[in-house]
């Protein structure tokens, strides 16, 4: 009892570390060229369904804030474009635990430098 109620407790914090504040409310991505999946909250391999990841593509999508943990959690060797989405700010932690990333890619969007 107390080890399920120790990774129950465990479980939680890791959730609520990872979306603080949501990133996506229900944008359409695409990953790994797949059909396009719903997301809320962050993206993650959790959240996405798939375990090996190598392309994430959300186009023409309202996102407009990435915040702390936006897109976490992804170990193999990926790239994300975020094409036409909106995006104004991009909040400090916004891309966590991403080892191999390989680029992000922002095409008209609406951020300045």
């Amino acid at each position: 009892f107390v080890m399920l109620k120790t990774c129950l407790l465990l479980l939680l914090v890791k959730m609520s570390i990872q979306c603080e504040v949501p990133s996506f409310k229900n944008n359409i991505i695409v990953a790994n060229g797949d059909t396009p999946t719903t997301i809320s909250g962050c993206i993650s391999p959790d959240t996405i369904g798939f375990t090996s990841i190598f392309r994430i593509s959300a186009e023409n999508q309202a996102i407009q804030d990435l915040n702390h943990g936006a897109v976490q959690g992804i170990s193999s060797k990926f790239e994300i474009d975020f094409h036409n989405t909106s995006v104004e700010i991009i909040r400090e932690g916004a891309f966590l635990d991403l080892p191999q990333l390989i680029r992000i890619y922002f095409m008209e969007n609406e951020l300045f430098w």
